[in-house]
């Protein structure tokens, strides 16, 4: 059966990690001939990473990074009160629910 090129996505699918690790070999071996930067496989996860940095470091940075990305995390600004849950509007008692406090212009749901 003749198919075309990743019909369905599959043949996409298939090669996406084979892509993956040879645009990040490319990545390595621009950073090894342009910066100098060398690079060792960890005996441990098998994962590629700048030879010469030690673990503690690592583990230490990858903390702080992880702080700093769940401060941002948090809902902010505008968006936050659509993400509270649907509650019946104080004063009412006909029973009506809103979506929220904010947008009564949506009518009200039973």
């Amino acid at each position: 059966m003749w198919r075309t090129i990743a019909a369905g996505g599959e043949d996409l699918h298939r090669y996406a990690h084979l892509v993956d690790e040879i645009a990040e070999g490319r990545i390595r071996a621009r950073q090894t001939e342009s910066y100098g930067a060398r690079f060792e496989r960890s005996a441990t996860a098998g994962a590629w990473g700048l030879a010469g940095i030690d673990d503690g470091l690592r583990d230490q940075q990858a903390g702080e990074h992880a702080r700093a990305s769940g401060r941002r995390r948090r809902p902010t600004g505008v968006r936050k009160p659509w993400r509270t849950p649907v509650r019946v509007r104080p004063g009412r008692e006909d029973g009506r629910v809103y979506p929220c406090s904010l947008c009564p212009e949506e009518g009200p749901r039973r």
